[in-house]
């Protein structure tokens, strides 16, 4: 018997999931097991430069930088 839990791409740090399996054999129950699946952190920053010069100018410059959290913690 092979029992297999995905978790949804989406799912945020935390979320939990509990699957009941129940072993049924000619209408009679002959076992049940229970189980959790958690869900943990995956951390994902992305840093975009845009059309930034990344030059620097020897009395110093400025340059505009965008970061993004896209791991599964909730924004």
């Amino acid at each position: 018997m092979n029992v297999n839990s995905t978790v949804p791409e989406g799912a945020l740090v935390g979320s939990k999931m509990v699957v009941t399996v129940f072993v049924i054999a000619l209408e009679e129950e002959v076992m049940r097991f229970v189980y959790e699946v958690g869900v943990v952190h995956q951390p994902g920053w992305k840093l975009f430069a845009g059309e930034a010069n990344l030059e620097i100018d020897n009395n110093g410059s400025e340059i505009e930088l965008t970061v993004f959290q896209n791991g599964n913690l909730e924004n």
